[in-house]
Formats: structure tokens, sequence, C-alpha cells
């Protein structure tokens, strides 16, 4: 790379003091001499209306898709988002399934790019691959299975010093099922006494439907340091660089429901060019749920109900990934200002959680009800004749709602209702299973009972040879049906015997 420029070009231009500055911030040898010629470079850019290159992207090919705010969504709500589906090695291009994959060099980034939405110009990255784990690592020794499940994870970047910006992105529509995109990340970071802003970094920041950045949810993972006292505390630190292992961070996606969001994933080496940056991840889409006694409720609301039932205390645990936490209950709960993700309470009512994650536009506030019911008694018995059949709830009664539902040959259809009793019409006959369940206050109980609904008898019978009598003749009626009441009428009726 040339460094010197002609003396006119760079009229203007403050040398000396753009030196010291960037010495300021941490910057010598190479990476000075590096971040001073980006410097000279913008500045004659921007003096003489200079365009930098641009890289033409050729969208028609297969697998290429554009970059930015021209992504196509996904039809299905998240594709590929834990790489499960992908085959293990490199990717060249822009062949990730389900993702777009950009890249580009630092020094195009210019100083401070780990604070700024940097535009991404080139189609792929040379360092980009999907792992298998478990896995050896340089600095971690062992990198374990993703906490998300599964065994494979994507590698941005790679642990030789340079000066990369990989991104992955992916456009999806926001629905229920996915309010909750939930993504783990390991990595390795050489800060070496750089400011924030010059640091190697990961960055997950998002886009809307039009493709415009969004101020937040965004989240920058750039490790604390000498230099940077606001970056993110808990990494290892060893000879300076900055490492972890498996971390679960959470972004909240309800705010855009029934619209779509753009993903974004940035990892690079430090804009000096003399530092690595590389970084392990995994995603998964979720609903936003609520756990309480092990089960799963949504909370993608601001006020959800929660039935415990057949129990007198609840365990709650908010969503993974969106602390930290505080929690508020009724009076009589000692609940307050608790800032664990778990709870526990015997205390019916209203339990305000409030989970202020980093990056995130506002705290989240959810209110959930927590209601203890006792577990309902399902019981039924039943009278058949012919193909009606009267169900007796004997269970438990109001103000229980009883749902009746069937299956067979010609079920009828599924019903709810609070009677003690109720008669049900079988089109046809055959063998049915009917299944009775109680709601009680949210709780359920389920019973089944099988039954046999018999065809109606044949109404035909037979009249053989008449007997002739002196005062006329005499006839037999041979029902096709034995047994049971059979009842004659005749027609006309003047002159005809007696109906019986």
């Amino acid at each position: 790379m040339a460094y010197k420029f002609s003396v006119d070009s760079l009229a203007g231009f403050d040398e000396a003091a753009t030196i010291r500055s960037f010495a300021q911030d941490g910057f010598e040898g190479k990476e000075l001499r590096w971040v001073t010629y980006n410097a000279k470079r913008n500045y004659i850019n921007a003096k003489y209306k200079l365009a930098p290159p641009q890289v033409q992207i050729n969208t028609s090919t297969s697998n290429y898709k554009p970059i930015g705010g021209n992504n196509s969504v996904n039809a299905a709500p998240c594709v590929n988002e834990d790489f499960e589906g992908a085959s293990v090695g490199q990717y060249f291009g822009n062949t990730l399934v389900g993702w777009t994959v950009a890249s580009m060099n630092n020094p195009c980034c210019g100083a401070g790019q780990a604070c700024v939405n940097i535009a991404t110009t080139t189609v792929g990255s040379p360092e980009i691959w999907v792992r298998t784990t478990p896995m050896a690592d340089p600095w971690m020794g062992t990198l374990p299975n993703s906490p998300l499940g599964g065994t494979k994870v994507l590698q941005m970047n790679d642990n030789n010093w340079g000066s990369l910006c990989t991104r992955i992105s992916q456009t999806f529509p926001v629905t229920p099922s996915n309010a909750l995109f939930q993504f783990a990340y390991a990595g390795v970071w050489d800060g070496s006494g750089h400011a924030c802003c010059d640091q190697p970094s990961l960055k997950i920041t998002l886009k809307n439907c039009a493709g415009t950045p969004l101020a937040c949810p965004a989240i920058s993972l750039t490790p604390s340091g000498a230099a940077c006292a606001s970056g993110v505390p808990g990494y290892t630190v060893t000879g300076g660089v900055s490492w972890t292992n498996w971390v679960i961070k959470s972004l909240d996606l309800t705010p855009f429901l029934s619209s779509c969001v753009t993903i974004e994933v940035t990892v690079s080496d430090c804009d000096g060019g003399a530092h690595q940056g590389y970084c392990y991840f995994d995603a998964i889409c979720k609903p936003m749920t609520i756990q309480v006694n092990n089960s799963l409720f949504p909370v993608g609301t601001a006020a959800s109900t929660v039935v415990s039932c057949g129990v007198s205390t609840a365990t709650l645990i908010a969503p993974t990934g969106l602390g930290p936490y505080l929690w508020n209950g009724p009076g009589g709960s000692g609940i307050t200002n608790n800032a664990n993700q778990v709870i526990q309470t015997a205390t019916a009512g209203n339990y305000t959680l409030t989970m202020t994650p980093p990056g995130s536009c506002a705290p989240i506030v959810k209110v959930i009800t927590i209601l203890f019911a006792p577990v309902p008694n399902a019981n039924f018995t039943n009278v058949g004749n012919c193909n009606s059949f009267t169900f007796n709830n004997t269970g438990n009664g109001p103000p229980a709602i009883q749902t009746y539902s069937f299956v067979g040959p010609a079920p009828p259809p599924t019903f709810t209702t609070t009677a003690a009793s109720t008669v049900v019409a079988f089109p046809s006959p055959g063998t049915y299973t009917v299944i009775h369940m109680i709601d009680n206050s949210g709780c359920t109980a389920t019973v089944q009972s099988v039954i046999v609904v018999s065809p109606p008898p044949d109404p035909a019978f037979t009249l053989p040879t008449p007997t002739q009598c002196l005062n006329g003749n005499s006839y037999s009626f041979v029902a096709a049906t034995p047994g049971g009441v059979h009842s004659y009428t005749f027609n006309p009726v003047a002159g005809s015997p007696a109906a019986g």
C-alpha cells in the first residue's frame, strides 16, 4: 500500500495533529501508519468529492442476495438461524443458506469502526466457516456445544491479526413464534490498549423492513480495557487479549410483530490492522415466554395470566439473556426489587417483571398474574337409547366448564356446557370415543370412554299366505327384528283392525 500523497492533494490536512490524536488512542507502528493513511485518503476523497470504489454485486447469480435494505424476506420466520441446516466447512461468496454474507477491510472503515454502522461492500468473506462442536480453540482450550443446542456453530474471522470486518444478516417476518431472538457467542478480541471504538468488536444491530438502521435494540459487546472503560466487563484477559466461552443474550422483537426486521451480526479485527477479533456464533428464534413450574407460558403481550394447578407455590423464570431483571410482587409475597432471574412465591396476584438488557430501547415490562387452583376431577356416565345418549357429569360441577368431543365414523360436533346432563344424538352407528374435559379456572383434566351406537331396528316384516276364515281372511305378520315391542297401524282406517 502506498502511504504517500501529493502535497497539493493534502493542502489543509493537519498531519501532525492527526498523528498525535491517533497516538493518544493507542495506535503505534504499523497501525499508526495504517490509520494515518486512511485519514489522508478520506480527506482527499472529501476535498475532491471522490466516491469510494463501488463493488458490483451480481444479484442474479444463484445463491447471491443483495446486501442491506434490499435483502429478500425469508418466507419462514427464521431460516437456518442455528446453522444446523448447513454443511460443515468454509463458505465462499453468498452461499450460506438463510443468511447474507458480506465483508470489507477495516482501512475502508476508518478509525472508530466499532462505534458506527459500517457499510460492507464485498459479497462473502474470506474468513467464515460452519464448525462442528465440541472443538479445540487456541485461547479457550475447548469450545463446547452451544448452550442453545445442536452441534454446529458459525465462526466469523480467524485468530490471525488483520483488518477484516465480516457480517452476516437475515431478514424475516416477526411473529409470536419468533418474537425472541436468542443468540450465543464465544470469541477472542485483542484490544491491546485501544480506545473502545478502535478495538476488535462484535455488534448485533437491526434494520426495519425498509432497510433503515434502528437505533435500538442494538448490542455492542466490545470488551472493556485500560483505554476502554465503557466496554463490556466479564471477559477473561490473557496477555491483553479478552476472550470468553459461551454467553447467551437475547433481543426482544415484540415491538416489530406483524412487520419484519433484518438482524446483522458484525465481527471485526481492530481498525489499525494489527490485532485479531474472531467469534463463534449461534442463534435460535423462539416465542417470548416465561417458565412457571417447568411449563412455558407466552408473555408476548404486556399482561398475562398463569394458573398453577394442584400446587401451592410457583417458581417463575424470566427469559434468558434479557437481564438485568427486577421483580416486584403483591403485598405479602416478599418479592420486592428482586434482581434474580428466578423467583418463588406462594402468593397469588400480579408480579411485575422489568428487564433492561443492554441496547434495549426501553425497559421491557411484563405483568404476570399468578393464580392457584386445584386439579379438577373429570368423570361422567352415559345412558344410551339407540342413537341417543345422555351424558351425566359426575366430576366438578358448575362453574367448571365441560367440553365434549368425539372420535368415530360420524362424530357429532364438539361442544362446551356447564349443564349436569346433556343429550347427544349420533347420526350413524359405530364405535365412538367420547372425550370429556373439565376446565376449572384454567386447570384442566380429561377422561374418555368408548361407547357403541347400535343401528336402529329393521322395521320390515313378511306376510305369509293368509288363512281363509268364515268371516274373512286372517293374516300373520312376521317382524324381521324379533323381540321388543312391535306396533302396527293400518290405512285406510275404515274397516281396518285396530292399531296395536
